[in-house]
């Protein structure tokens, strides 16, 4: 992914946040025939984000349901605190826009987890108990705070700082130039803060899921 890539090539802090594009979206979903053709889902939109995924080495795969997500922003809590975010996050990606899989459902998640090392039955116990669920809520609310009103959202932040109002925000698929232009700007901009000392630490990028 391009953020990865950014990770690679300058020093950044990327914490992934979540975010809830369709709140209140039923556990089972909503059929792909019920939202084609309505608000962002025209078939030029989804022409577009087939291209672009194309163009980032992704092969998206038609599917019959746009899942619940909040299943899965709750399992990437749990994976979080087990120390395996980054393996689970990379899976849920892959089984969402390349498998086609829907991510609402805990036999889906608890299999995943399986795979990334963490403890299925563990996973599925805090799925049901909702454990996550009031720090899910938290992280959400902060992120509409943000004003971000799409996937994905960056929030930039110069080195030492992650204050409101210090953030460069970009909402939307972005191009990897337009992520590399940023996150030059932004450290060059902790480096001129450092008072003309070399700059040594790292810049923070937010990243809702």
């Amino acid at each position: 992914m391009r953020v990865e890539q950014l990770q690679e090539e300058f020093p950044l802090d990327v914490k992934w946040h979540p975010f809830e594009l369709r709140p209140g979206t039923p556990a089972e979903g909503i059929p792909m025939e019920r939202v084609l053709g309505r608000g962002r889902y025209t078939s030029d939109y989804l022409a577009r984000l087939g291209d672009a995924a194309a163009r980032a080495g992704i092969r998206m795969k038609p599917r019959a349901i746009l899942p619940s997500s909040r299943p899965a922003l709750e399992a990437a809590e749990f994976a979080r605190e087990a120390g395996r975010f980054e393996a689970l996050h990379r899976a849920l990606f892959r089984a969402y826009f390349e498998d086609g899989e829907d991510i609402g459902d805990q036999q889906v998640l608890t299999s995943l987890a399986g795979e990334c090392g963490l403890d299925p039955d563990g996973l599925a116990a805090a799925l049901r108990g909702r454990r996550f669920e009031k720090l899910v809520d938290e992280k959400v609310r902060w992120a509409y705070q943000q004003n971000l009103g799409g996937v994905p959202a960056f929030i930039f932040y110069p080195p030492g700082s992650s204050r409101e109002g210090d953030g460069l925000v970009l909402v939307g698929a972005q191009e990897y130039n337009v992520l590399k232009d940023i996150a030059v700007r932004i450290l060059r901009r902790g480096q001129a803060g450092a008072d003309g000392q070399q700059f040594a630490g790292e810049s923070s990028v937010e990243h809702p899921c």
